[in-house]
């Protein structure tokens, strides 16, 4: 077992870890999940990518994660979009919610352990704010709203760096949108009155009709599925500040123990040097990837080539080598296949040792601080390496698979029936090269492509199989 190493936003260096029940070897993860109004942009499914390679990687060194994503599906945005197109929010946000989850299953995600949504969390969320009412971190308003008093948390900015004197200055301000910047410090909502333009979106509490604020849904779901302190937070660098630091605000005053040991934070995608944003209008969906031809693997293939610290910056010229170096690796894979014979377990103990260096070799780097491009390098080397035999090679693949989630073992599990159509292109392209007639095989080739399957020639035979990384 390798011995894990993360940068902690929260101590801002990197920091051994070791779970709280390490004697179960139990792991407690949180990652920050989407607002379901609208389908999660390619930018947003960084920071999952990110918390699914984090996850495989505690999990290959034989620990038992409980993952939850959030989903938030009670905000300023899914309200106002709501009364927009004049329906509830769960008939605004159920179609977006599987829009997520259908572009998980694409990335090959983990799915995660529970999936809680943000309206079935209020009585808990109303818990919190009375704790923090009671211990004098919040108060009402006169309009029935409930603020949280950031000047009285004398740890509030600890993942920021927040300069104290600052807070002191801006504390007599409220900020009542969900989301702002590190120069608007002031005391933010965690219930909002009622009023007019939250239409039908209202609940009960000990302060009137009205709604949670943003910040205290996370605080709520978190206590309410995990408990105590918890392991490891996730979330891109944009949640960094207001939501995680006041996620901490709220949690560690209301009960008065440390909210999360490990805060870990992935970096912004850009485009051509842009940050990627739907407020810019500089945002790409998964759809728009599969239009262009590049399917969402090589698009996660890609973000392993930067490490989760630094932007990413994407172009199609980058995305477009990404997905090559990925075939070139499925074609290989397929060409070590041996398509009668499904029966190979990926369980199996790997006997070959410099095999099983190829296993250690991926896990200790992904172990220091995720280094995925360091991982890619020595999964690249593996299959070019012709001391291992091939089914101890595919075995390997495998297993190493399980970490990368690249989806090798998704193709492994695949109906390779040929149909009798794409069979009789086959036998012509046999025929043609028995012919020598290489003009005509490489036309079959290309149309076997466009059909969505590999063609891979070797001296005894042809293989075929599905494309696994066609975009139809």
């Amino acid at each position: 077992m390798a011995t894990i190493k993360l940068y902690n936003t929260r101590s801002h260096k990197i920091e051994e870890f070791s779970p709280i029940d390490s004697r179960n070897k139990f792991v407690s993860m949180y990652t920050c999940g989407p607002t379901i109004y609208n389908t999660p942009h390619i930018g947003n499914y960084r920071a999952y990518i990110f918390a699914d390679i984090l996850r495989r990687m505690i999990e290959s060194n034989g620990y038992n994660v409980k993952h939850i994503i959030n989903l938030t599906d009670v905000d300023d945005k899914t309200i106002k979009k709501s009364i927009e197109l004049g329906i509830t929010l769960d008939e605004l946000t159920k179609p977006y919610e599987q829009d997520f989850y259908n572009g998980r299953e694409s990335l090959e995600l983990l799915p995660a352990n529970i999936y809680p949504r943000a309206t079935n969390s209020i009585p808990k969320m109303i818990e919190i704010i009375e704790l923090l009412i009671q211990k004098d971190f919040a108060y009402k308003t006169e309009d029935g709203s409930v603020y949280f008093k950031v000047s009285a948390d004398k740890n509030y900015g600890i993942l920021v760096n927040v300069d104290p004197n600052k807070i002191k200055e801006n504390a007599g301000g409220r900020m009542n949108n969900d989301e702002y910047d590190n120069e608007n410090i002031q005391d933010f909502a965690l219930w909002k009155a009622w009023d007019v333009n939250d239409g039908e979106n209202k609940w009960e509490s000990p302060w009137g009709l009205g709604r949670p604020g943003w910040h205290i849904e996370c605080s709520a779901m978190a206590e309410e599925f995990i408990g105590g302190t918890m392991d490891i937070h996730t979330g891109g660098i944009d949640n960094m500040f207001p939501h995680h630091e006041n996620e901490i605000a709220q949690s560690e005053c209301a009960y008065g123990h440390t909210f999360a040991n490990f805060f870990v934070h992935c970096n912004h995608l850009m485009i051509d040097g842009k940050k990627m944003a739907k407020s810019d209008g500089n945002f790409l969906m998964l759809n728009d990837l599969k239009d262009h031809g590049i399917h969402p693997l090589s698009y996660k293939y890609f973000l392993y080539g930067t490490h989760y610290r630094s932007p990413a910056n994407m172009t199609w010229d980058t995305l477009n080598s990404a997905q090559t170096t990925l075939m070139r690796m499925y074609e290989k894979f397929i060409s070590i296949i041996d398509l009668k014979n499904t029966n190979i377990n990926s369980g199996t103990i790997i006997a070959e040792d410099n095999a099983e260096d190829y296993i250690e070799k991926i896990k200790n780097v992904l172990a220091n601080d995720l280094n995925t491009a360091e991982a890619i390098a020595f999964f690249i080397e593996l299959f070019d390496d012709i001391e291992i035999p091939n089914e101890i090679k595919l075995i390997t693949i495998l297993e190493i698979d399980k970490i990368l989630g690249l989806g090798f073992n998704k193709y492994y599990k695949l109906d390779k029936t040929i149909p009798s159509d794409i069979q009789k292109i086959i036998d012509e392209r046999n025929i043609a090269r028995e012919n020598k007639d290489y003009t005509k095989s490489d036309e079959l080739r290309e149309s076997l492509n466009n059909k969505g399957y590999i063609v891979i020639d070797t001296k005894e035979k042809s293989i075929f199989a599905i494309n696994p990384l066609d975009s139809a």
